[in-house]
């Protein structure tokens, strides 16, 4: 593997994102525009491509633009790889808020605005916010909020979190960063119903699939999910959420018929939906997960507001 990397200049901000592409040029002109363009982050671009078109791109394209800091390309090593490598260059620039998107996500105007807002707006309403993202995936939403929604998953292809929240899942038993490990469906639906008291939502294929089976009562079907899927299961077990705006003002562009998974109107709260309730469990675990960690023999880190 032949690693170059291109400092297009300084760092300057508390917020890296990395980007991940290969190939696939007709994508990328069409995505990195958008994130590069925006003041206030540090863009690292990952680039994989084996092809003369997506290596002339990386090579030359987009270094006027205000986000562009680094372009690292020949990291043709495999996906989980790539992301590990892509990882280690956030945490090792120490940056306070570390942003993940994928090649093929689509970002709307104003996005990283609204993404941001949702940490103000999450504490007003009572939540420890540990990640946020601009693409809501409309089966994946636990519970609507006005404007935004409290997620089960938002997925590790477009998201934002704290440093500490992302070591504190880097470092969780479940080792779900580093590692391509999948995950059981009924595990994260126990722990968000002994944590919230509300079950894990089903994707619409999930759905689909459990009235074709055509169960016996009280049987059911279980499902294996990538890594990025427990993320919000360590968050949730500390006390924190990840938050998605509504509408989504994200979406991936390379599959036929994955634009209609996006929340395209902006959600309403239920006003039948005990919300007090909800932030008082979650504010418990919190709290919990606050003495545990600044004890002395486990002090890691400390997740603020």
């Amino acid at each position: 593997m032949d690693i170059k990397i291109q400092k297009i200049r300084e760092k300057k901000s508390r917020i890296g994102f990395m980007v991940r592409t290969r190939d696939r040029t007709e994508l990328t002109q069409q995505t990195l525009p958008p994130l590069l363009t925006v003041n206030g982050i540090d863009v690292y671009w990952i680039d994989g491509s084996v092809e003369a078109e997506g290596l002339a791109l990386a090579n030359t394209a987009y270094r006027a633009l205000p986000g562009l800091c680094e372009v690292h390309t020949g990291i043709s090593i495999g996906l989980i790889r790539s992301f590990i490598y892509g990882i280690k260059q956030l945490i090792e620039n120490e940056y306070e808020f570390i942003g993940l998107i994928d090649g093929d996500v689509l970002l709307q105007p104003g996005w990283f605005e609204a993404m941001c807002a949702l940490y103000e707006r999450g504490k007003k309403d009572g939540l420890h916010v540990g990640a946020v993202s601009a693409r809501a995936i409309d089966d994946r939403i636990l519970v609507p909020r006005d404007g935004y929604a409290v997620m089960a998953n938002v997925g590790g292809g477009m998201v934002m979190l704290r440093r500490e929240v992302f070591l504190e899942i880097m470092l969780d038993e479940s080792d779900s960063i580093l590692n391509n490990n999948s995950f059981l469906f009924s595990d994260m639906d126990k722990i968000f119903k002994e944590v919230t008291d509300l079950n894990y939502p089903m994707t619409q294929r999930m759905r689909q699939e459990t009235e074709r089976a055509k169960l016996p009562p009280g049987a059911s079907l279980d499902w294996q999910l990538s890594t990025d899927w427990w993320w919000e299961v360590v968050m949730i077990k500390c006390g924190m959420v990840a938050l998605a705006t509504t509408p989504s003002l994200a979406a991936n562009i390379d599959d036929v018929g994955a634009e209609n998974i996006f929340v395209k109107e902006a959600t309403v709260s239920d006003p039948r939906f005990d919300w007090q309730s909800f932030t008082k469990r979650l504010g418990i675990q919190y709290e919990a997960y606050q003495a545990r960690i600044t004890e002395p023999a486990n002090n890691k880190h400390a997740v603020g507001d």
